[in-house]
């Protein structure tokens, strides 16, 4: 079930979080990339829902870059990336590799994207 969707300012990106049996996942629409609430709730601590619920603001307020994959100009993946030069070094060819913000601000060098 669909606990709420978010669609970027450039209409790009749907972030949907979704209940699933016990099980709180977050991910783009359409895309394989996706964590789950325990992993969030783990990482900080706090409880899954509030762990959800901050992650999910911090990537709409840009605290978050996101990685958008395209292979021969079609959009494959998107994902929050930890770190962005390693993911640069794995595209291969045909493939493109797009790091932005949730309101569309973009960088050829993530490390430039203010935070």
């Amino acid at each position: 079930m669909i606990l709420a969707r978010h669609v970027s300012p450039d209409r790009a990106l749907t972030l949907l979080v979704a209940q699933l049996g016990d099980d709180l996942q977050i991910g783009f629409e359409g895309m394989p990339w996706h964590t789950h609430g325990d992993i969030l709730a783990n990482q900080n601590g706090l409880p899954v829902h509030v762990a959800v619920e901050r992650f999910v603001a911090e990537l709409l307020a840009g605290s978050h870059v996101l990685a958008l994959l395209r292979t021969n100009g079609v959009l494959m993946d998107a994902w929050v990336t930890e770190d962005p030069v390693k993911d640069a070094s794995y595209i291969g060819q045909g493939e493109e590799l797009e790091f932005r913000l949730w309101d569309g601000t973009q960088t050829e060098n993530p490390r430039d994207i203010p935070r």
